[in-house]
């Protein structure tokens, strides 16, 4: 029953039911990874359906590794397991990382004086032993992707570990979270190709805009309290009207870069469709929101979820 309570409290504290909000955006990555390594070899008829790996051969024999898997319809099976257990693993580490540092801060405020560490259900002690675990899983998942994913790693760590005190000395705290994500798109591609090239550049921009513009919606519910305690944020910095703007003008820049993405890797028009629906839907959000501050969970979490998870579906089935 210890064991049970643990797990709960543990999957509560960092909110592992989100993590679906993160994880789509990475396979699509992924998927254009493997759409730009098959381009790149001229190879684009009679394709295997996923991608043949050597990978796991070389990093057995030897960690100092950069093999390229071969061609396919979706990357390998070795490659997309690995990138999800780093993707939870380096969600998982951040959102920790977030509770741990923001602990007293969470504890004043009566929005957040309920969870997991403030009431004494995780200790802190508990949590900084399973961001420690995080921390060594992330780097394990690197280091079998590829060298250069393990060399990179710990720049990508501190970023994530970073973003919670970014609030104590900026308002632009969002594009900094916006930026945590906007490393795994560039993370996934260097995991596939063992390279960085362009292309892959305006769909990393897009994730991070993404994530910063919902990220001021949630800082709504803080504005009085960020204020009283000297914290930052663009509603608490600037207001509320000039901060839902900002993030308005962020989530249709998502959708532009979005739909330039298509173009880059040759999607097709029906995926350039979904992807205008996927901007007006972020449109209909930022209604609700400004309608209704009470559904910016809702708007944030839930929704997102679905249009990631749905736009991962229909890129699967375009590729």
């Amino acid at each position: 029953m210890g064991a049970m309570r643990r797990l709960r409290n543990f999957l509560g504290l960092i909110r592992f039911e989100h993590t679906v909000f993160a994880l789509p955006f990475a396979l699509v990555a992924a998927i254009f990874s493997q759409r730009w390594l098959n381009a790149l070899h001229d190879m684009t008829t009679a394709l295997p359906l996923f991608a043949p790996s050597a990978k796991w051969q070389a990093f057995t024999t030897s960690v100092f590794h950069a093999q390229v898997s071969g061609e396919g319809v979706f990357p390998s099976v070795y490659d997309i397991g690995f990138i999800l257990l780093a993707m939870v693993s380096g969600r998982t580490l951040a959102m920790l990382a977030n509770r741990i540092i923001d602990a007293q801060i969470d504890a004043r405020n009566p929005r957040t004086s309920s969870w997991h560490i403030p009431t004494g259900a995780v200790s802190l002690h508990q949590a900084k032993l399973w961001a420690l675990i995080a921390v060594v899983i992330f780097l394990l998942a690197a280091l079998a992707l590829n060298w250069w994913c393990f060399v990179l790693a710990p720049l990508a760590l501190v970023w994530l570990v970073g973003y919670p005190y970014a609030k104590r000395w900026t308002p632009f705290a969002h594009y900094i979270l916006g930026g945590a994500q906007a490393i795994a798109p560039l993370g996934v591609f260097l995991a596939i190709t063992a390279t960085l090239s362009w292309e892959i550049f305006p769909l990393a921009l897009a994730v991070g805009l993404w994530v910063g513009s919902f990220d001021i919606y949630y800082a709504l519910q803080d504005v009085e309290f960020d204020r009283a305690e000297g914290l930052h944020s663009l509603p608490a910095d600037f207001g509320v009207r000039p901060a839902m703007l900002a993030a308005l003008i962020g989530h249709m820049l998502t959708g532009a870069l979005l739909v330039w993405t298509c173009y880059i890797f040759h999607t097709g028009a029906a995926l350039v469709a979904a992807t205008v629906i996927f901007a007006h839907v972020l449109f209909v959000e930022h209604l609700i929101v400004q309608a209704r501050r009470e559904l910016i969970g809702v708007a944030f979490f839930t929704l997102n979820g679905l249009l990631s998870v749905g736009y991962l579906v229909v890129v699967v089935i375009n590729q």
